[in-house]
């Protein structure tokens, strides 16, 4: 969605709340994600997923249109907070539906990474544990 199109609809989300109420941008930030393959003994990092120029590109307009409306006044941040999220997948059918799913955000790992994460999680008793980036911000509706 163009940048104008995020101003619209957090202009309409303006006119909806009243002043102080809370709007909360929760967005995965546009870096590498590690891949890490975890037993009960070990863990052991295989790779990194890179991000879509096309994902970069959305996280990016929707960070200018909230720019644009909190320097037009319509909301102002309160709080800002970065964090991890794990996510663990426990079968490899599991991971191609997951890089199926965002496929549009993430690129693909090369096949020999792909195959070793196939064979761990066939094996059993491995899980693959993908550390993600998200940042929350509280915004406060102004009158």
């Amino acid at each position: 969605m163009p940048t104008e199109g995020v101003v619209d609809a957090l202009k309409k989300m303006h006119s909806v709340l009243r002043p102080g109420g809370v709007m909360l941008d929760s967005r995965p930030e546009p870096s590498p994600v590690a891949v890490t393959l975890k037993t009960a003994t070990a863990s052991t990092q295989v790779g990194m997923l890179a991000c879509t120029s096309g994902f970069t590109h959305a996280i990016t307009r929707a960070a200018d249109a909230l720019s644009l409306v909190v320097n037009d006044g319509l909301f102002h941040g309160v709080v800002s907070v970065d964090y991890s999220m794990l996510i663990y997948i426990d079968s490899f059918e599991e991971w191609q539906q997951f890089m199926k799913k965002w496929s549009s955000y993430y690129l693909p790992l090369d096949e020999v990474v792909t195959g070793l994460i196939r064979d761990q999680l066939e094996a059993g008793d491995t899980q693959l544990v993908l550390d993600t980036s998200v940042s929350t911000t509280r915004y406060t509706c102004s009158a």
